[in-house]
């Protein structure tokens, strides 16, 4: 049964017109963006900070106070390539370095309307041979939310193209699998999910997708090939469209013989992890408990 403090959350997620999320975006008028790779002022309390450059883009790594991280965390935010990190997103990623005692790598990617998926992959390639450079791939998670679970899984498909280790876990969190969202299913979830709209995120798909058909597959990862990947996790609500091609992901991976956890939380909108309710506490909890257990 959905916590009280998560029906709060839908209370307020009913009185907000979602469609403005996608125009206000799409516009170029969007000003969110211009801090989102730089960490909000309570972070240097929660954590180290270091920062780095990669193809000249922001890369923020926070690490646990007195304590040696045990993992190392690629962290690819949400936002449906429009938007940057968010408060909730940095307050989310301190609790999973607690929880998980671990660094976090979090790359400032392109965002659309003026940045592209290609652009994005080329950075998230080379933070994670920069993270190879110096740690074992069994220590490391890719981790991503919404848009950047999306990016998670095409980044861990580009990795065996390269011949590059995998990571210990591929960690999708409401992922968004298909820029195009053609599975039928979807429609059928469309009225429950209090975020996000259909047609908003087709067209930031369209403008943000590389050029050619072949290379838009990368952010429609659940038309790859899963074979040879790391062990897959994924948590979603059932609240949301994304529920659609998490649940076709995990038929994938049942009738292929791939290795996933899947959860589906009850009434959960969508990206419930960010919030803080119990069930946000209980998914990292969770995870915490699958990395231990292997």
């Amino acid at each position: 049964m959905a916590s009280f403090q998560s029906k709060i959350l839908n209370s307020i997620f009913r009185m907000i017109p979602k469609e403005k999320i996608y125009s206000r975006g799409l516009s170029g008028k969007n000003k969110t963006d211009s801090k989102a790779g730089f960490p909000p002022p309570f972070i240097y309390n929660a954590a180290k900070v270091k920062m780095i450059k990669i193809l000249d883009r922001n890369v923020v790594i926070l690490q646990p106070k007195g304590v040696i991280p045990s993992r190392h965390v690629l962290y690819l935010h949400g936002g449906a390539y429009l938007y940057g990190m968010s408060y909730l997103h940095w307050k989310f990623v301190v609790k999973l370095m607690r929880e998980l005692n671990c660094s976090m790598m979090i790359p400032d990617y392109p965002l659309a309307p003026h940045g592209h998926a290609e652009e994005t992959f080329a950075l998230l390639m080379e933070t994670y041979r920069h993270l190879l450079s110096d740690k074992n791939a069994s220590d490391l998670l890719i981790i991503g939310d919404s848009a950047g679970g999306g990016l998670a899984l095409a980044l861990a498909m580009m990795l065996k193209e390269e011949t590059l280790p995998q990571p210990r876990r591929i960690v999708l969190l409401s992922p968004w699998l298909d820029a195009e969202l053609t599975n039928p299913e979807i429609q059928k979830l469309a009225d429950l999910d209090l975020i996000l709209d259909v047609e908003g995120l087709q067209n930031v798909g369209r403008v943000y997708g590389p050029d050619t058909e072949e290379k838009a597959k990368r952010i429609s990862p659940i038309h790859g090939d899963l074979k040879g990947l790391a062990r897959i996790v994924c948590f979603v609500g059932t609240h949301e469209i994304m529920l659609a091609d998490a649940r076709k992901l995990k038929e994938r991976c049942t009738m292929e013989g791939i290795e996933m956890d899947y959860f589906e939380y009850e009434d959960m909108l969508h990206a419930w992890m960010l919030f803080g309710i119990p069930e946000s506490r209980e998914m990292i909890q969770r995870l915490a408990k699958l990395l231990e257990s292997v």
